[in-house]
């Protein structure tokens, strides 16, 4: 069973204003939290795509010489690369 409480009016007045401040608190610890997680899942992934990704190019530098569609090949992971850095949050 729940008791009415007598509040005078300035506590009334403290009481709504931060009700809503505490529950938008609650909410937003709730999100960070949820956000934090995308992020290190994200991170993840990319780090990942990193580590083949220069796997691949390890690959391709270690070859003595590269043919026009090694070459190109190579270009395109160095740019890959710089992109997956770039995304890590």
């Amino acid at each position: 069973m729940k008791t009415n409480i007598q509040r005078s009016p300035s506590n009334q007045l403290i009481y709504n204003t931060i009700t809503p401040l505490l529950f938008t608190l609650t909410s937003f610890t709730s999100q960070a939290s949820e956000f934090d997680e995308m992020v290190e899942q994200h991170n993840l992934s990319v780090n990942q795509q990193i580590e083949l990704t220069s796997n691949k190019m390890d690959t391709l530098y270690a070859k003595e010489d590269l043919n026009t569609v090694e070459e190109e090949q190579l270009f395109q992971l160095e740019n890959s690369l710089d992109e997956l850095y770039e995304t890590l949050m």
